[in-house]
């Protein structure tokens, strides 16, 4: 089934990053969209490199890259969680780790791409759309921690049990095919999301952005 052509890709292979190249125009055009302050310190909380730290340093920022937040010191306008929280099995810990090193203003600023969307378990190896959701564990290799099926209760909850306010909040996402509404497929996908309905809305999930301040 994965083979046949009737399965939608995940990701046009266009929007694949595969060069040095491609990744840092896909840092800048994140962090064109995430960051509304031409001045300040940013920490990137990150599992991938210091990648946007650099190109964060050539807007204006301050910035840092950590992938072990308790190590750090200090205070930061804005701290970066680019598909994190998705990724690490304590998030809600992480979370709070994270509120102690914002300055009285600053943000958390977050993206995620939810496992239940097309970019879900970043499964861009097999670049087919929701293979995750079929596949066995030992089919496939990925990172993802959280197999999140409703993306944004779960995250509005981790969100206030860090104490955490959101400030912005967005949701994108993209009409799921029709393909993934025909049998087999459709019963097998209200199997795993456990409901009688075909779970569209799950399934439509692009990412999620939020920005998050300091209750209070």
């Amino acid at each position: 089934m994965l083979q046949g052509t009737d399965w939608p890709l995940a990701l046009e292979p266009e929007l694949i990053c595969i060069t040095d190249e491609d990744k840092l125009k896909r840092d800048r055009a994140i962090l064109s969209t995430f960051l509304d302050r031409p001045t300040g310190s940013l920490l990137d909380y990150t599992l991938d490199g210091d990648h946007f730290a650099k190109e964060a340093i050539k807007t204006g920022l301050s910035a840092t890259a950590t992938s072990d937040l308790k190590s750090m010191s200090g205070t930061f306008d804005i701290i970066l969680m680019y598909d994190v929280l998705d990724h690490i099995e304590n998030p809600v810990e992480q979370l709070q780790q994270a509120k102690l090193l914002l300055s009285p203003n600053g943000v958390i600023v977050i993206r995620n791409h939810p496992w239940c969307s097309r970019h879900g378990a970043h499964l861009h190896s097999v670049n087919k759309a929701f293979a995750h959701l079929l596949l066995n564990e030992s089919d496939f290799q990925t990172s993802t921690k959280q197999k999140i099926f409703y993306p944004r209760s779960t995250y509005h909850r981790w969100f206030n049990q860090s104490d955490l306010e959101i400030a912005k909040e967005r949701t994108i996402k993209q009409e799921v095919e029709p393909f993934f509404k025909t049998e087999p497929l459709s019963s097998k996908l209200c199997q795993i999301y456990n409901t009688d309905q075909f779970p569209a809305y799950q399934l439509s999930q692009v990412y999620c952005d939020y920005t998050l301040k300091q209750k209070g």
